[in-house]
């Protein structure tokens, strides 16, 4: 038959400003379908998280691959119970974002995995997640920066501007 589908209902950060130098609290809850014939062991499943960091959207790198086994995820301490159809699970990971990481936006690709034969079960994405600068100092240095391209971009603007003749 055909394998059963994990559905995140909701994945959310806490606090929802990611700043570097941080912790956070990433959740997840989810179900499997009430239409799924069997429950399905966590132990056989693992979660494949694929890190990128993006310059521009559809210009990425891969920073951090982590595969995960399920049953470490699970908000189930010493077990690691089957997933039953309809009955929701949730998942709280704690995350230290350190001080040294690339501030910026970042993308983030989630695939639920049968262990064994790495067949996909779920695969979820999120887009556009900013990693902000925590230090008053680098804040300052952000700021400059999107001055200063500001500026550069205005009086190259001008230039190529002043090049051209009126059309009035």
């Amino acid at each position: 038959g055909n394998p059963a589908t994990i559905v995140f209902q909701s994945m959310a950060a806490s606090p929802e400003l990611l700043r570097t130098n941080s912790d956070i609290q990433v959740m997840v809850t989810g179900h499997l379908p009430a239409s799924t014939t069997s429950t399905l062991d966590p132990r056989l499943l693992t979660v494949a998280l694929d890190v990128n960091y993006c310059r521009r959207p559809n210009d990425c790198m891969s920073v951090r691959r982590l595969d995960l086994p399920v049953c470490s995820l699970l908000n189930t301490p010493g077990k690691c119970e089957a997933l039953v159809p309809g009955q929701e699970f949730s998942v709280t990971q704690a995350v230290h974002l350190p001080l040294s990481l690339i501030r910026g936006t970042y993308s983030v690709s989630v695939q639920v995995l049968r262990t064994a034969d790495s067949q996909l079960l779920s695969c979820y994405s999120l887009v556009e997640v900013e990693v902000m600068a925590s230090l008053l100092g680098n804040r300052f240095r952000d700021y400059a920066d999107a001055l200063v391209a500001f500026g550069m971009a205005s009086s190259a603007s001008y230039a190529l501007g002043s090049l051209f003749p009126r059309l009035t």
